[in-house]
């Protein structure tokens, strides 16, 4: 999204010309004796507005949305400025930060999905600092690796609690909000624990409905779907199929052997789409790393390099004036969340233990950091799974597999699509129907047995555009029959997976850590890597040894794809 930097309390001359420091586009500047604050990068996704009756201003950062009988709408700065309290915001469909302040008080609200979130320092010397960039905070706070903190997040599949991963530095996210009292300092943090409610049932045609509706954007930029060879983007396009109102063009990312580019293909072809491709590739390898940089700088090591590189042909899209739509969290309403869990985790949810929780949590993604600091995050993510079950009690009349998808919906959104939301909105204008809060809230109220399977969904499909059912569904790098259930896929998987692919991807991955070898090797080697006391120095010099004379594996090449994020946010 577009950020925003800004000191709180004692801003001295000094300060503010710190603040230079900015490449970025600024779009808003706001100068006083107690708060400054500068704004910008995408006026798409940046909004101001002052009352001059109330002398009241506000900032909006991100997306929201205005819910129609049949469509929805952008929300422009006039829309905003109708955001006035906390239980206004809550309403608010889309992920955004929302300021509010006048002479007296300072408001600032995220959304309460925290797909959009920001950091604030401790008090220092009679000020706050606040930005959503935490490496930017960094320039005026004394601040280290929390590894405490940071451990669910390399450990696990994402982070489990909304805290930062940077001392003395606090992450506001989740519709958590703060207020500050301008003449004294005064700081409050108003915490927002959403928790689910089952209420009336909302039926098939109620919940396709809402979907509709926040899918019929009424702007006049054309809509952009990201068209994959799975099911959540191919239920979008059964919508805007059906509708025949708005103009739209599909693009899929990757190389032309992947499942999703063929399967995606093979739609477009027959259904005659305006159908794009995008395929980047490395000519500029400096150019690649500063990006990259900035990217892991941005979403506190969200991916590895390979998986960057392919983010990155979303650059291709900026300067088309057009609304980008995806299928992103679609995976919720067909229950692919937390399968491990709940196929042999019910026993831990239950009795609230963390060590088996963990077990089935388990993301591996590399294995490069001291015995020390591997002891420190894995008792850290302990210790967040135990604050979760605290904050979260499980209810018989719930059950486990609604429990697991509000753990999916609270943890997961927050720390894993958040950065990449974060990362994408400076540049795009970027919109998941299928995490509205319209839809999200009454989750529970969808019965459970229309979500298993996408019952619901393969049901709403059938009934918009039935001809998009004879086309398989990819997954990874194998695909399957439409009509298949789970377990047909799982089957499928094992049986006819396909190792050609597999090798395919690998190799892609090789050939980029090949490429960035000298700069790899560089940082291994550094001294900054080798003293610091994060790394076993042993792992690190195998590391260097086998990229050196180019004997490799897919472990190793795992480990490298990884490296760099860490060493590029540590380091900076």
């Amino acid at each position: 999204m577009s950020w925003f930097f800004a000191c709180i309390g004692n801003v001295t001359e000094e300060i503010k010309n710190e603040f230079n420091f900015f490449n970025d586009k600024i779009l808003y500047e706001y100068n006083s004796a107690s708060f400054f604050l500068k704004a910008g990068s995408n006026k798409d996704t940046c909004f101001f507005s002052t009352n001059q009756n109330t002398q009241t201003n506000t900032l909006s950062l991100g997306i929201g949305l205005k819910n129609g009988n049949e469509n929805s709408s952008l929300m422009n700065s006039n829309d905003w400025s109708m955001i006035d309290s906390l239980n206004k915001t809550k309403d608010v469909n889309g992920h955004f930060i929302h300021f509010l302040w006048n002479n007296d008080l300072i408001e600032i609200f995220t959304d309460i999905w925290g797909l959009r979130d920001f950091y604030i320092s401790n008090c220092i010397n009679g000020r706050y600092f606040l930005s959503t960039r935490i490496d930017w905070l960094k320039k005026f706070v004394n601040s280290s690796m929390n590894f405490s903190e940071f451990g669910s997040r390399w450990l696990l599949c994402n982070q489990i609690s909304t805290k930062s991963v940077l001392t003395n530095i606090h992450r506001i996210s989740n519709g958590t909000s703060i207020s500050i009292v301008r003449k004294v300092h005064q700081l409050t943090k108003n915490e927002y624990n959403w928790q689910p409610k089952v209420e009336s049932k909302t039926t098939i045609q109620e919940y396709s409905s809402i979907l509709k509706t926040l899918i019929n954007i009424t702007d006049k930029k054309p809509l952009t779907l990201c068209l994959s060879g799975g099911f959540d983007s191919r239920l979008i396009l059964s919508y805007l199929l059906k509708s025949k109102n708005k103009e739209f063009n599909c693009v899929s990312f990757g190389e032309q052997f992947e499942p999703d580019i063929i399967i995606a293909k093979e739609i477009a072809k027959e259904l005659k789409l305006n159908f794009e491709v995008i395929c980047n590739s490395i000519t500029d390898i400096d150019k690649f790393l500063v990006n990259f940089k900035e990217y892991t700088l941005q979403t506190i090591i969200n991916s590895s390099a390979s998986r960057f590189f392919h983010l990155s042909n979303y650059n291709e899209l900026l300067n088309r004036n057009t609304i980008i739509i995806d299928g992103g969290f679609g995976e919720i309403w067909r229950r692919e969340f937390g399968k491990k869990l709940l196929l042999f985790g019910k026993s831990a949810i239950k009795e609230k233990n963390p060590f088996i929780f963990f077990k089935y949590l388990r993301n591996n993604k590399a294995d490069f950091f001291s015995s020390d600091i591997n002891n420190i995050m894995y008792n850290g993510a302990i210790e967040q799974i135990k604050e979760y079950f605290e904050n979260n009690t499980y209810k018989e009349e719930i059950g486990v597999d609604n429990f697991i998808d509000v753990f999916s919906i609270k943890t997961r959104l927050a720390n894993f699509y958040s950065p990449e939301q974060t990362y994408l909105d400076t540049k795009l204008i970027t919109l998941m129907p299928y995490i509205q809060n319209i839809l999200l809230k009454n989750l529970l109220n969808v019965d459970i047995k229309y979500r298993r399977n996408g019952r619901m969904l393969k049901k709403i499909l059938k009934n918009n555009f039935p001809e998009l059912r004879k086309f398989h569904l990819a997954k990874n790098d194998f695909t399957y029959s439409y009509k298949f259930n789970a377990i047909n896929q799982i089957i499928s998987k094992y049986l006819f997976k396909n190792k050609n692919i597999n090798q395919l991807n690998y190799e892609k991955q090789k050939n980029l850590i090949l490429t960035l070898t000298p700069y790899i090797l560089d940082s291994i080697n550094s001294n900054y890597a080798n003293q610091c006391g994060y790394f076993d120095k042993n792992k690190l010099l195998l590391l260097s040894n086998s990229l050196s004379n180019r004997d490799i594996n897919p472990q190793i090449i795992n480990d490298l794809d990884w490296w760099l994020s860490i060493y590029f946010f540590i380091t900076n």
